[in-house]
């Protein structure tokens, strides 16, 4: 059978837990072969047969690009659309020109940043926010 290496944990708090109906186990195996293994046939924890998926690595500068917090991948973000430009319930992408990168291009848009709420785009690299986030992971 398959041997879990150390020992499996929760991904968010007891606390956080609290109030889900479902949540995420990081459970590690001696080889990739016997990973791939549970990732194709489920796993069984007390008692309950579970998917399973490969953890990806993400950066703590990794900008969701639906909900733009950081440290997380959009792929299965449920949370609510937030403007990059200036932090109102939409996608960026309803603007006409959705792929634009500055607010310079639109003298009507008053950019803010829905994480920090200053005066500037979610995602510029130039504020607080992310260059704390940035310098930690450099210190680490």
């Amino acid at each position: 059978g398959l041997e879990p290496v150390g020992v499996p944990y929760w991904l968010t708090s007891k606390e956080r837990r609290q109030n889900q109906r479902a949540g995420t186990v990081i459970v590690a195996f001696k080889s990739e072969k016997e990973a791939n293994t549970v990732i194709r046939h489920s796993i069984l924890i007390a008692g309950l047969r579970l998917k399973a998926e490969k953890m990806l690595r993400t950066p703590r500068t990794s900008q969701c690009s639906r909900y733009l917090g950081f440290g997380y991948r959009d792929i299965k973000c449920r949370k609510a659309f937030k403007c990059r430009l200036y932090a109102e319930e939409h996608s960026s992408k309803q603007h006409k020109y959705g792929a634009y990168r500055s607010t310079e291009l639109y003298q009507h848009i008053k950019a803010r940043c829905f994480n920090c709420s200053g005066k500037h785009t979610a995602d510029s690299k130039d504020y607080e926010t992310y260059l704390t986030i940035r310098n930690v992971r450099k210190e680490s």
